[in-house]
């Protein structure tokens, strides 16, 4: 919108004008309304400011909406007709309607006057007030209006010139008005004829007048100023125009400058070899360079204004799906693409990128293609080049390292092994194989052993007999090379036949003679097209068959070493095991035989207390009997004679009848408890020998764990510098167990005894360091449950199982998987012979065909499991 440089004068011009004057951008709204066009039209005290037009005047008529839109071209019309909407009265209003132009010299809208006219005379006073609010107005108005007339004659003068004509040309409009040449004088030579041209044309069509041109100043500089203007004919013939002339130096010099970077821009575009091209959003290419147009034989105006579709419709689809690519991740794409031309298909590193404003839109797309055929040519001259030292560098690498296999193994299998991997790998066959010839079979054959194939091959592994292969088994056995580089072309019906049942299109095959005699063969196929097998391919596998043959003849004399050393390993192995079979047989027969001599010391001991023990225990109820009797007797006497003889009370203070009487009641309670408690001591070593029970019976399996415990109980108590060991008992509903319950019995004890010492070491280790001994209570948990089992050991059926668990240190993994190892023990030198567990082992898993399970981790205790079944096989 146009906004004068002083808007507080403006205004004021326009609250005080007697003329009805508006002002209105290129949309028909309202900047700018005098207050006179509010009276004139009816409109009170509305501020239109931002309004359209045709919204305050909807009924307004189209010759109305012609004349803005001639104003809104250029042209300055002016007349008398109707009001803008219908009125009861019939007024005419005189108008005049001239656009007005922003600094850019652009049509900014249009400047309307109006005024309600009569058939009176016209006052003179009214028009004068007019005149100098127009005047008032072109003074505010950017450059210079004026008004200049063409006589009949050809005499020329201006008779009116804004203000602005100082600002422009540097110079008074009153001197313009008395000279027109002021201004024409300062026409730029080159521009005059344009200029008195144009007048002329104008003149003569009365068609609206433009017109830029340079003028040369006084002070000697140049301006560029642009003239609009619409001329109208009088009455007495004078040409008549009205219009605006605006400074427009600043716009010509960006285009000028415009022009510099575009022929700049063009100069570089079509002097790249690149093909660059930019198309708008719908696909329509706006600009090509020369590349493109060389490349595509085109000419950019062939090219500028159409699509993909309409140039390229075979490769449209691919074009379009690239730049919908771009346009929908707004990021640069990048590939390599290929376009043909006269002299071949050339090969073009393709970039397309958005191009986007200044707020990030993008308005267009530009594409670079680079042409990198020659780069690609020495690329592949470059790969082709190393690909042929890779080939010579790979078979140098293949002997060398078929030499150091030879050195560094012995084992056949892994230098064939390796050979034919490596050979299948340089040369990039289909197959690669080694094969036998086996003449002792009672037909004669080749036993293929080791392959290298594709992964879509079937494997050739196996025996194929002489006659099948047909003639080339002859040419083998004399030591020569097979050769067929077209599997079709092979002369023989039988070995052609051959080749084709095993797919093969190509082979080669270099036979290999060991020292010792035999006969390999190594070959080489393809299965799916000819090959001509090359001099050097030869000359290399040569090379390889002679450094297989010294390898197989190593292979072999190391294998017949090695069978040699396995034999006397094994006869080495059997002594030793033998050894400690013996070895360990001795120990377990020693260990036995102490456990059984102990069974029997334990048993006779047993038996020799446990006679008086019974004697003792059978007499106490009879005594305890007795003295109730002499007590009660007493007490009568007591009531009977309450006052004894002098030297009975004499007595009685002697032997403190009172206390007498109290304590010899707990005295024979006291003596039955430790009798009741002998027998049980008894009967727990009679349970744990089991001398009478050796043989396998069913047991209470509780009753033998509670003598073991009964036993132990000396090492399981409290002591003053000790807390003692907690037993837990979570024994479940267990059924008669079948076992030998000696046997059993001395598991548990070797089981218990090794948790008591855990238990002992770790407290003692605590105590020594400090280190948790208040919160530290040792506990050992014996669990009993029926579970159902199903192992290679035991059969599925119910099994007994007893957990044996101490909060002690644990072991570690190395520990764990050596803990049933006989003579394998933790415990210092003198405290263990490392055969508990070992004997153990053997009385669970051999004798009641069970399981004994460790569980342990250090710091987190340990649990055996003792897993029998119930009921034991028949033997």
């Amino acid at each position: 919108m146009y906004s004068p440089e002083n808007p507080e004068l403006f205004q004021l011009f326009l609250a005080h004008t007697t003329v009805a004057i508006a002002m209105l951008d290129r949309q028909m709204r309202y900047i700018y309304t005098s207050r006179q066009w509010l009276t004139d039209h009816s409109l009170g005290e509305r501020d239109l400011t931002g309004c359209c037009h045709y919204d305050i005047f909807p009924e307004i008529s189209p010759r109305w909406k012609a004349i803005y839109r001639r104003c809104l071209a250029g042209s300055a019309l002016s007349g008398t007709a109707e009001n803008f909407y219908p009125t009861d009265d019939a007024n005419l209003i005189k108008w005049k309607s001239s656009p007005w132009y922003d600094k850019a010299g652009e049509i900014g809208g249009i400047v309307l006057f109006t005024e309600i006219v009569t058939e009176c005379v016209p006052n003179e006073a009214a028009l004068r007030k007019t005149e100098y609010s127009f005047n008032a107005l072109a003074t505010n108005l950017p450059g210079m209006i004026y008004q200049f007339v063409l006589c009949p004659n050809g005499t020329q003068h201006f008779t009116y010139v804004s203000t602005g004509c100082r600002d422009i040309y540097g110079i008074e409009p009153e001197t313009v008005k008395q000279d027109h040449r002021q201004i024409m004088d300062m026409v730029h030579p080159d521009d005059r004829e344009s200029l008195q041209k144009s007048i002329a044309v104008s003149a003569e069509t009365l068609q609206s007048f433009t017109w830029e041109g340079q003028f040369l100043l006084q002070s000697g500089s140049l301006k560029w100023v642009q003239a609009k203007s619409l001329p109208y004919k009088q009455a007495n013939g004078n040409i008549v125009w009205d219009g605006m002339m605006i400074d427009i130096s600043d716009r010509v010099q960006a285009e000028v400058a415009l022009r510099k970077t575009q022929k700049l821009l063009e100069g570089v575009l079509d002097n790249s070899p690149a093909i660059i091209s930019v198309k708008d959003l719908q696909g329509r290419y706006m600009l090509v360079n020369r590349g493109f147009e060389k490349v595509y034989r085109l000419k950019s105006q062939d090219v500028i204004g159409k699509s993909d579709r309409d140039l390229f419709p075979q490769r449209a689809d691919y074009l379009q799906s690239q730049d919908q690519q771009v346009m929908k991740t707004l990021t640069p794409l990048e590939w390599e693409d290929i376009i043909p031309q006269a002299d071949g298909l050339h090969y073009y590193m393709t970039m397309k990128f958005p191009i986007c404003d200044e707020a990030g839109i993008p308005y267009a797309l530009a594409g670079k293609s680079t042409d990198i055929t020659i780069r690609k040519q020495i690329e592949a001259a470059k790969e082709q080049s190393e690909a042929r030292y890779r080939d010579l560098a790979g078979r140098e690498k293949l002997l060398n390292r078929l030499s150091n296999h030879i050195r560094n193994t012995l084992d056949l299998d892994t230098v064939l092994e390796t050979t034919i991997h490596e050979i299948h790998q340089i040369l990039k066959l289909d197959r690669c194989a080694y094969a036998w010839y086996q003449p002792q079979t009672a037909s004669p054959a080749w036993d293929v052993i080791k392959e290298a194939r594709n992964p879509n091959l079937p494997s050739l592994i196996g025996f194929y007999p002489s006659p099948e292969v047909g003639s080339v088994s002859k040419l083998l056995l004399q030591q020569r090379i097979l050769r067929i580089d077209d599997a079709k072309l092979v002369s023989d019906p039988t070995l052609r036949t051959f080749l084709q049942s095993l797919g093969y299109t190509s082979l080669l095959g270099l036979p290999i003679q060991t020292p010792a005699g035999k006969i390999g063969v190594l070959f080489c196929g393809h299965c799916d097209r000819s090959r001509h097998w090359q001099d050097s391919e030869i000359q290399m596998l040569h090379a390889v068959a002679d450094q297989l043959a010294i390898a197989i003849n190593q292979a072999e004399l190391y294998t017949q070493s090695l069978e040699a050393a396995v034999i006397a390993q094994k006869q080495a192995k059997q002594l030793e095991q033998t050894l400690q079979k013996l070895q360990n047989t001795q120990s377990q027969l020693v260990q036995s035989e102490k456990m059984s001599s102990l069974g029997q010391l334990v048993a006779g001991v047993a038996h020799e207390i446990n006679n008086p023990v019974n004697f003792i225990y059978g007499n106490i109820a009879h005594a305890n009997e007795y003295a109730q009797d002499l007590l009660k007797l007493l007490q009568l006497y007591q009531q009977e004679y309450p006052q004894p003889s002098e030297e009975i009370q004499d007595e009685i203070a002697a032997v403190d009848l009172d206390f007498l009487i109290t304590d010899l009641p707990k005295l024979l309670s006291s003596m039955k408890i430790g009798a009741v408690r002998i027998r049980e001591i008894v009967n727990s070593l009679r349970n744990f020998s089991r001398l009478d029970e050796a043989d396998m019976k069913a047991v209470d399996i509780h009753e033998g764990i509670d003598s073991t415990l009964m036993i132990l109980q000396n090492r399981l108590k409290a002591k003053p510098d000790y807390p003692g060991i907690g037993i837990i008992k979570e024994y479940g509903d267990l059924p008669p167990t079948e076992c030998y319950p000696g046997q059993l019995n001395q598991v548990f004890m070797n089981l218990l005894s090794n948790a008591i010492d855990a238990l002992e070491h770790t407290f003692m280790s605590y105590h020594d360091t400090g280190k948790y001994v208040i919160n530290y209570q040792p506990q050992i948990r014996i669990c009993t449950e029926i579970m159902e089992v199903n192992s290679e050991t035991i059969p599925a059926q119910d099994c007994l199982a007893v957990r044996i668990y101490d909060n002690g240190p644990g072991m570690t993994p190395e520990i764990k998987q050596r803990a049933f190892d006989p003579f394998f023990t933790t415990k210092p030198v003198g405290l263990g012979t490392g055969l508990g567990l070992s004997i153990s082992y053997q009385i669970v898993v051999e004798k009641h065909g069970g399981k004994l399970l460790c569980c342990s981790e250090i710091g987190k205790g340990t649990e055996f499991i003792i897993q029998i079944p119930l009921r034991q096989k028949e033997v």
